[in-house]
């Protein structure tokens, strides 16, 4: 019996830690809420995050289809289900941090652009400006 805890666990260990990277290479990344499900829809995938008893994780590939449903609610007798609880906590954490650190660039990039065009319509007044002066004085 030992063995196959052992096996599951490894089998499990790796497809939170396949998801955490799916999340770390994933080109763009978008946070939404269905319900009580907190869903990041990812390059190759959506998963979603249930927080709420029981919790679960949800996994989607790109047209729908579930992978993977797994209980991921805390039990303080199965030490299988410690080890999910702790597994999901923290693939949430990575998703949570990189969508926050996304859209404090989008953030930036929004405001240097709009920082940029406020500067050029500023440039291209006073140039019709000078133009002007320059046309009345001929």
């Amino acid at each position: 019996m030992f063995f196959v805890f052992s096996k599951q666990f490894r089998t499990e260990e790796k497809i939170f830690s396949e998801l955490a990277k799916k999340i770390k290479e994933s080109k763009k990344i978008t946070q939404s809420w269905d319900g009580l499900a907190e869903v990041y829809k990812l390059d190759t995938c959506r998963i979603e995050f249930i927080s709420a008893t029981p919790a679960q994780i949800l996994v989607y590939d790109k047209s729908g289809k579930e992978i993977l449903s797994l209980d991921c609610e805390y039990d303080d007798a199965d030490r299988m289900q410690q080890a999910r609880s702790h597994w999901f906590s923290g693939v949430l954490a990575d998703a949570r941090k990189r969508y926050e650190k996304d859209t404090g660039k989008e953030k930036m990039r929004r405001a240097t652009a709009k920082i940029k065009a406020q500067k050029e319509q500023e440039r291209h007044e006073a140039a019709m400006v000078k133009a002007l002066d320059r046309i009345k004085s001929l």
